[in-house]
């Protein structure tokens, strides 16, 4: 694919990457067209060989051409000008890739930019057959992750498929057709051909009863699972029966670690339960097919939730995109929503008992409430924001300042959630500029430098903090090469 956008060069310009003799040899003296070259990662491809050709004979002599420099950019100059040129034809060549051809319009007052992707020349060859005949399967889809492109293909009535224009580098297969087991294969294209032959079995099937805390059916639970040895994941949905079943497990399948979630539940962020597999004994393909699924019971734990609505401090404005939180440690993973435009929330999920709820927005100061719910409860929790009062300063090292310093709000009123970080800049100022009222604990972090904690309050400002050298220098005695302080 080529993209034109307006790009016109003037001046004496050289072939990036080569010396001024070579460019001169290469390029004609007309107008210059530049452009860049690329794999599929969007990343330059260097030494492509790109020329253009006279449109009615794109396989004659070029009338220029160019090589790509360390970051795929190229300049090429046209012999005659613009004017006289209404359309060219480009090819760009490099190993590894297949060969680029187009054709390019030209407008004099608007001269393209020649922008082009490279396919890989390789290909991944290969068939799918059955574990104990070596029968050919049809149908199958092979699907292959390489360099950030995601290709599929099916295999025909022998079994066999093909995948062209792979770039040489990792890739992985993944063979996932139902009623099989899924197979995953890495490997490294460095070839212009690779082949891999995939030996199917019938899949394993496993059978999952969810139940909740109180030993009644879970319907509606997501099922995310993922397997052991090799991780491949799997997906489910329980139904009103509380059943779910996982298909297109391998024979070679030992552990499967699975996490739950859903409406009502309890947010589960880490694959909690774990369970093994019985090994798979020696059976022909119709035996195995007639297997009956590997049954298990899980337990989900029912949840609570809150909800409500955040404001500003007076009561009369709505406070769009609050960040709600539950727990006591900021993490990725924590039960959290936004406000929508009417400030109003809802936050399912949570964990019956104690819970620490964070209300954070960078314009408010931010606000934490401790809950205690029940097993079902949906708590309605109505929440002001105050605007807040500044903390700035200044950090220094031996009375210069530092920059780069990591500037974190750790703790208020014994609270860890306060989500408040900044950075120094090159004058080493930092500030958070809507602080809640009271002693707020702030660490300060940079390489090189001891960690160091400090309490400032709410509306304390231009403070100055004083950082200390994690390694100091120590004198050395003349003729001594031990310094004084070790001895």
């Amino acid at each position: 694919m080529t993209t034109l956008c307006l790009h016109l060069l003037v001046g004496a310009l050289l072939v990036p990457g080569a010396p001024a003799s070579q460019a001169a040899a290469t390029q004609p003296s007309g107008p210059a067209i530049e452009g860049m070259v690329v794999n599929s990662l969007g990343a330059g491809v260097k030494g492509a060989r790109v020329t253009l050709h006279p449109s009615d004979r794109p396989d004659a002599q070029p009338l220029c051409m160019s090589t790509t420099n360390a970051t795929g950019d190229f300049v090429l100059r046209l012999p005659r000008p613009l004017s006289e040129i209404t359309s060219f034809h480009v090819r760009v060549s490099a190993v590894g890739y297949t060969e680029f051809r187009d054709e390019v319009e030209v407008d004099p007052e608007d001269p393209p930019f020649i922008d082009v992707q490279l396919a890989g020349a390789a290909r991944i060859v290969g068939q799918v057959r059955t574990f104990d005949t070596n029968e050919p399967v049809a149908g199958v889809r092979i699907l292959c992750a390489n360099l950030g492109r995601e290709l599929e293909t099916t295999t025909d009535a022998r079994g066999r498929y093909v995948l062209n224009e792979i770039p040489k580098g990792s890739a992985v297969l993944t063979l996932n057709s139902e009623g099989w087991g899924i197979q995953r294969r890495a490997l490294d294209v460095t070839e212009d051909e690779t082949q891999v032959i995939f030996e199917v079995r019938p899949e394993r099937r496993v059978e999952l009863t969810i139940v909740t805390d109180a030993d009644e059916p879970a319907p509606n639970v997501q099922v995310d699972a993922i397997t052991k040895p090799e991780s491949i994941d799997f997906t489910a949905v329980s139904d009103d029966d509380g059943r779910a079943m996982l298909r297109g497990l391998s024979s070679d399948v030992e552990t499967v670690r699975v996490r739950l979630n859903g409406p009502g539940y309890v947010q589960m962020p880490e694959f909690e339960h774990s369970f093994r597999l019985p090994p798979v004994p020696p059976a022909t393909r119709e035996q195995e097919k007639a297997r009956s699924p590997v049954k298990h019971r899980l337990v989900v734990e029912r949840a609570a939730a809150i909800r409500g609505r955040v404001v500003s401090a007076d009561g009369e404005k709505p406070i769009v995109g609050v960040r709600v939180v539950s727990g006591q440690e900021l993490h990725g993973q924590m039960p959290m929503i936004w406000t929508s435009l009417d400030g109003t929330y809802e936050l399912d999920g949570l964990q019956p008992g104690e819970n620490q709820i964070s209300f954070q927005h960078p314009d408010f100061a931010v606000d934490i409430r401790k809950v205690a719910l029940k097993v079902g409860e949906k708590r309605e929790i109505n929440v002001r924001l105050e605007t807040g009062r500044p903390i700035s300063g200044k950090v220094v090292f031996d009375g210069k300042p530092v920059e780069d310093v990591w500037v974190t709000a750790e703790m208020w009123k014994g609270y860890r959630t306060l989500g408040m970080r900044t950075i120094t800049d090159e004058n080493g100022r930092f500030e958070f500029s809507r602080c809640p009222e009271g002693e707020i604990e702030v660490s300060f972090h940079r390489a090189g430098f001891l960690p160091l904690n400090m309490t400032f309050k709410a509306g304390q400002t231009d403070q100055q903090v004083a950082l200390e050298r994690m390694f100091e220098a120590k004198e050395i005695a003349p003729g001594d090469n031990k310094p004084k302080a070790d001895r």
